[in-house]
């Protein structure tokens, strides 16, 4: 099984078909629809939807916040199943603007967020090119092209440092080889952090941000 596959696998619980295989949205989770290239956020007091199209790709990528009216405090998974009573999330996304009020919420629109800092698309997997091994920079692009296409042969946490130092030490820092869960954590992470440090040294790639750092052997 690559690499696309094994991540695909665990992200198997998140991913429907379609909206209406969603039979609710109280678990406060994220739902991936491969039917409309959507994610959905789902948190007390505000849905985000994203339009996945162009993530990991390129060109600009279409988010929406609504929000619930003033009033009203949590229960949002409720006011959203409401909402898809009559309209797809396809016509949310593509209807809705900054300001627009949409059955119980208040839209807070996002368009213009760069395709390469919204974290992964596993419908978008197979379109993902490989990455040039014979560059002497790499950025975040290209290391998620090489894990994605199976270009690596190891990838090693060097250490993590959190607010915790007694759970920091007791892991040791959580070095070590990483299994899929924290590999998909780390393409994630990756892609949303605008600080970070990716430099070559020998066949190993150093990947480092906001306190994580990652080898990856090629």
């Amino acid at each position: 099984m690559n690499t696309k596959e094994r991540l695909t696998k665990v992200l198997n619980n998140n991913i429907f078909n379609s909206a209406s295989d969603i039979k609710d949205f109280s678990n406060y989770e994220t739902y991936l629809i491969k039917e409309d290239n959507i994610k959905v956020i789902v948190r007390p007091d505000v849905i985000s939807i994203w339009d996945l199209t162009n993530v990991m790709l390129r060109g600009k990528v279409k988010k929406l916040n609504l929000y619930l009216n003033k009033g009203i405090a949590e229960h949002a998974d409720v006011e959203f199943e409401y909402l898809l009573q009559s309209n797809s999330i396809r016509e949310i996304i593509d209807n809705t603007r900054h300001g627009d009020t949409i059955g119980a919420f208040l839209v807070n629109e996002y368009d213009d967020l760069k395709a390469t800092q919204e974290g992964i698309n596993p419908f978008n997997f197979d379109k993902v090119k490989k990455a040039n091994l014979n560059k002497t920079k790499f950025n975040k692009v290209d290391i998620v092209k090489i894990i994605l296409n199976d270009q690596y042969n190891t990838i090693t946490c060097n250490s993590i440092y959190t607010d915790d130092y007694q759970y920091d030490n007791a892991s040791n820092f959580q070095k070590g080889q990483i299994n899929d869960n924290r590999l998909l954590k780390l393409l994630n992470d990756l892609l949303d952090n605008y600080n970070y440090s990716i430099y070559k040294e020998g066949n190993t790639i150093k990947v480092g941000y906001v306190n994580n750092y990652y080898t990856v052997t090629l």
